[in-house]
C-alpha cells in the first residue's frame, strides 16, 4: 500500500467512525450583495443602501460619523473597482464582490492585513523530502472531502496575524490525520505569544509561529479564546494539555509537483504570497491574475493553508483557506492557478509539520 493510499484510508476510517461533524465552526450565510453591472448605476441612493447593508451585514461601528463618511467614501471607491473588474473580466469565471475589507483603503489594508513576514530558507532550515514516492497520483484532491481535517474559516479581522491562522490551520489538520480526532487549536495564543521574531497583529513569521508551538505547544480554543486582552504573561508560559510539533520543513524544491506530493502524502501546506488590489475583492473563480507584480498594485504578502488541488476547464488551480472570514470567496476559501507559481504561491516559503 502506498502512502497516499494509506492516508485516504486511515481519514475515511475515522470519518465514518467516529461520526463527527464536518466543522465544529458552521459558516454563516453571508449575503451576496447584488452590485450594479456599470458605475454609471451606482447613484448615491445606491451607495447609501449598499452601505447600509453593508454595516448591518458585517457589524460594522465606526468611533465617529466623521469616520463613517471616510469609510462610506472608502466603500464606494472600492465597490467602482469591483464592477470595473467584473467588466473586464466578464467572459471568465472569475468573480469580485464585497467583503468585509470592502470599507479598506489599499494603505489599510497593506498595515493592518497584508503585512506577513516572509520567510527564507536558510542554511539551518529544515529541508523536507525532494519529492515523497507516491504513486497514482489523483488529477484533484481536497482535505476538505475527510470529514473533520479542514476546520471551519476564522476572520482574523483587523489583526494581521495571518502568520498565527495558518499556523493553526496546518496543525489542526496535522493533528485530526494522525490522531482521527479534531482539535482546533487557539490562533489568539499564536498572535499573542509567538512573539521572536514576531508582532503580533503588526505581521509575523509562519517559520517562528511554528517554532513557537515546537518549544511551548498550542492549546486548545476553549483554553485560551480570542479577543483575550494581551500582555498577560499567565497565558504565554507553557501549558499542560498542549499540542507540540517535532518538527517544521520547508518544502525544497518548491515546485508544483513537489508540493503536490506533499501535500498528499503529510496534509495541508502553508504558504505565502503577493497579494494585490484585485485579489482582496475575489468572490469566485479560479484567480489568475498576475498583477501582484505590479508595484501600483501590490498590497503586501500574505499567508495561507492549501487545502487542495484540481482542473476546470484545462485550467490547473490550488485550493486554498483564507482567514478574511467565511464572506470572502466561496465561503472562505479560494482557487489559484497551479503550475506557474502565481505571486510567488509555490515558489517562496511552502511549508509543512511534523508532530
Amino acid at each position: 500500500m502506498n502512502s497516499l493510499t494509506f492516508i485516504i484510508s486511515v481519514v475515511a476510517l475515522f470519518s465514518i467512525s467516529n461520526g463527527f461533524p464536518a466543522t465544529l465552526f458552521p459558516n454563516p450565510e453571508f449575503q451576496d450583495f447584488p452590485i450594479p453591472d456599470t458605475v454609471d448605476e451606482l447613484d448615491p441612493s445606491t451607495v447609501v443602501q449598499l452601505f447600509i447593508e453593508f454595516e448591518r451585514e458585517y457589524n460594522k461601528e465606526y468611533m465617529s460619523p466623521l469616520d463613517q463618511a471616510k469609510a462610506r467614501s472608502i466603500f464606494q471607491f472600492n465597490v467602482e473597482n469591483i464592477i470595473r473588474l467584473n467588466q473586464q473580466y466578464a467572459n471568465t469565471s472569475l468573480r469580485f464582490g464585497i467583503n468585509y475589507y470592502t470599507d479598506f483603503s489599499d494603505l489599510e489594508f497593506k498595515e493592518k492585513v497584508a503585512n506577513l513576514h516572509v520567510d527564507s530558507v536558510s542554511q539551518d532550515s529544515q529541508i523536507g523530502e525532494s519529492a515523497p514516492n507516491l504513486e497514482n497520483i489523483p488529477a484533484s484532491f481536497d482535505w476538505r472531502d475527510r470529514e473533520n481535517t479542514v476546520g471551519g474559516v476564522s476572520n482574523q479581522g483587523y489583526c494581521g496575524c495571518s502568520w498565527g491562522f495558518t499556523v493553526s490551520s496546518v496543525i489542526q489538520s496535522a493533528f485530526s490525520i494522525q490522531n482521527s480526532k479534531f482539535f482546533i487549536p487557539s490562533e489568539q495564543q499564536l498572535c499573542d505569544c509567538a512573539q521572536g521574531g514576531n508582532s503580533g497583529c503588526s505581521g509575523g513569521s509562519v517559520r517562528d509561529g511554528f517554532e513557537y508551538v515546537k518549544q511551548n505547544g498550542i492549546v486548545l480554543e476553549e483554553n485560551y479564546q480570542k479577543h483575550i486582552e494581551k500582555h498577560q504573561e499567565m497565558y504565554c508560559v507553557q501549558q499542560k494539555d498542549s499540542i507540540h510539533v517535532s518538527n517544521y520543513k520547508f518544502i525544497q524544491p518548491a515546485t508544483s509537483s513537489v508540493i503536490q506530493k506533499t501535500l498528499l502524502s503529510n496534509g495541508p501546506i502553508a504558504v505565502g504570497f503577493k497579494v494585490s488590489n484585485s485579489f482582496r475583492h475575489y468572490k469566485s473563480g479560479i484567480f489568475s491574475l498576475n498583477d501582484c507584480e505590479i508595484s501600483d498594485n501590490f498590497l503586501g504578502w500574505h499567508s495561507v493553508t492549501i487545502v487542495g488541488y484540481g482542473t476546470e476547464n484545462e485550467q490547473d488551480f490550488w485550493i486554498a483557506k483564507n482567514s478574511w472570514s467565511p464572506s470572502f470567496g466561496e465561503e472562505g476559501f479560494f482557487r489559484i492557478s497551479r503550475n506557474i507559481d502565481l505571486c510567488q504561491i509555490e515558489s517562496k516559503m511552502p511549508m509543512f509539520v511534523q508532530l
